[in-house]
């Protein structure tokens, strides 16, 4: 059989002030299906339109083009965990494309976190769906692949959705969580355009995402668990050792992102795989970023790490408020600059996420965090906050009647305002405020390295960076013009 795996274009997403991009990393667990496929017997290709920079045009003919007996379309966002592009419109467009293309005469299978939030939805606008896989989706794809010519076995595939021959649509259960994560193919990386993926660090040096756990539990309220679970499941040592030798003999990669969502939950764990990828000399070969919890780290974990490689921590500080950390339950302002001020010492750089517009949040607060960042030497994106189905703050705004029917088209116009006062002339002034303060900041990065390079270190790395900040500043905001 000749199946086809789809990893779409997908165009930054913009409502008001909200602006989500997606990275060209790797469709990972698109990259497992495919390898599954192979190893059940098929010709596999996989489209990734995305890393391609194809348009929809492109990528639906070459989808034509390819005559697939099933195509199978991912719906996920590959460089954000599990958080999806909150629209369901490009996923329409593509097959309205599609079907303008030519007469599609093939089944078409979905796997993603929009049919796993509303597969009926994705069955009533697209006919040529059949089969849906909800939640984590390598075991329900394999096994359709696996019975696909005997029908009477779907019913016992949990996390499948399907029409059947009747046209209708049946949801099998929900299955347990993956148990046995080795059990998985390894990634068919020789079926992705590996020469396309670059990690935003350094655009030199071939990347590639490797993920080593699933599963978080830790109690956010605005993360998105419907694909892994909140149960922490983990690849063995001896198994990403495998995969790592494969990306850097074989592919050459020089740059390694660990997706998992908290890379040292089980320390142990992290130590070990930091010691075997020393003593196979990987650290001399290429360097790596990460995100964890660093709530309780231990320097001696932080010295290994940057032993074997590590050359960033991306950690979930969101805000330098205390009123909405006690809310979120996240590192203190004091446990981040102790630890940015130990990463700083080793070499290693710990960078803080944020996120503006959570349950709370004030002008004055966001304004005090984004000086805050800005006086780390950090420049500052705003991430505004986005209630994604079926996280506790969805649940409360839609308990509290502020996001209608709770769709992403409700969800949209009202991101980083939802649980709080804010105004969308808020959000502007903060997004202006920032790319102002961005500005100042690389000339002052510049006139650092001038004096660095003329006069040698007058001013070392982590007094740039670590600059204590005692939790009364935090309420004082700095000069920014606030909207009528």
């Amino acid at each position: 059989m000749n199946i086809v795996l789809v990893s779409p274009p997908v165009a930054p997403f913009r409502f008001g002030s909200v602006l989500l991009k997606t990275r060209k990393w790797q469709p990972y667990s698109l990259a497992i299906v495919g390898a599954g496929c192979e190893q059940l017997g098929h010709d596999v290709r996989i489209l990734d339109g995305h890393a391609q920079s194809w348009t929809l045009e492109e990528t639906a003919r070459n989808a034509l083009d390819a005559n697939p007996d099933i195509l199978i379309y991912s719906s996920a966002r590959h460089d954000a965990w599990e958080l999806p592009t909150p629209d369901f419109q490009f996923i329409f467009d593509f097959f309205e494309i599609l079907r303008s293309k030519g007469v599609v005469r093939f089944p078409v299978a979905i796997e993603g976190p929009h049919g796993t939030l509303e597969p009926e939805r994705l069955f009533n606008k697209i006919p040529e769906l059949r089969y849906l896989a909800r939640h984590e989706p390598e075991t329900p794809l394999l096994r359709l692949i696996q019975f696909f010519d005997s029908p009477s076995k779907f019913a016992e595939i949990d996390d499948l959705s399907y029409r059947d021959a009747s046209g209708d649509i049946i949801h099998n259960r929900d299955g347990a969580a993956l148990e046995d994560l080795d059990a998985l193919p390894m990634p068919a990386f020789h079926l992705l355009p590996m020469d396309r993926y670059r990690e935003h660090g350094d655009d030199n040096l071939p990347f590639s995402l490797v993920v080593t756990s699933r599963g978080c539990p830790m109690p956010c309220g605005y993360c998105f668990k419907e694909m892994f679970g909140s149960r922490l499941r983990v690849r063995s040592i001896p198994r990403v050792m495998e995969e790592l030798d494969l990306l850097i003999n074989k592919y050459g990669v020089r740059r390694i992102f660990f997706h998992d969502q908290i890379f040292t939950l089980n320390r142990r764990r992290t130590h070990e795989l930091c010691g075997a990828m020393i003593a196979a000399g990987y650290n001399k070969k290429l360097t790596w970023r990460c995100q964890t919890r660093l709530n309780g780290m231990k320097e001696e974990t932080l010295d290994i790490m940057k032993q074997a490689g590590c050359v960033e921590i991306q950690t979930g500080l969101e805000s330098a408020a205390p009123e909405i950390q006690d809310q979120i339950l996240k590192l203190t302002v004091e446990e981040f600059i102790k630890y940015r001020s130990y990463g700083e010492r080793i070499g290693l750089r710990i960078s803080p996420n944020n996120i503006i517009g959570l349950p709370g949040e004030t002008f004055a607060s966001a304004l005090a965090s984004l000086k805050f960042y800005h006086r780390l030497g950090i420049p500052y994106a705003p991430n505004f906050h986005f209630p994604y189905p079926t996280t506790p703050f969805y649940k409360k705004a839609r308990a509290a009647g502020e996001i209608g029917d709770g769709s992403f088209e409700a969800i949209g116009p009202l991101a980083g305002r939802v649980g709080n006062a804010l105004t969308e002339g808020d959000l502007a002034v903060i997004l202006k405020s920032c790319a102002r303060w961005n500005r100042w900041l690389r000339v002052k990065q510049r006139i650092w390295r001038f004096f660095n390079r003329t006069y040698g270190s007058l001013v070392p790395e982590a007094r740039r960076g670590a600059v204590a900040l005692r939790s009364s500043e935090f309420g004082r905001v700095p000069p920014a013009a606030r909207p009528n």
